[in-house]
């Protein structure tokens, strides 16, 4: 095996290395996007659920 040979399988394998740490670091961060956006609808609907709890007990109290 020449010099060369060697050289270009290792920037090959390099190459292929670095694609797939840059697709985990990508794939993390879209994991980290959607986990984030599921955790605000989250928050808006029991914040909502909270609410309406109160104004319901609000009305209560009100009528009687």
């Amino acid at each position: 095996m020449d010099w060369w040979t060697a050289l270009g399988g290792l920037a090959t394998a390099v190459a292929v290395l670095g694609a797939v740490v840059a697709g985990a670091f990508w794939h993390k961060n879209v994991s980290r996007s959607q986990r984030t956006a599921a955790d605000e609808q989250f928050r808006r609907e029991l914040l909502e659920a909270v609410t309406a709890l109160a104004a319901a007990g609000f009305d209560h109290r009100a009528n009687i």
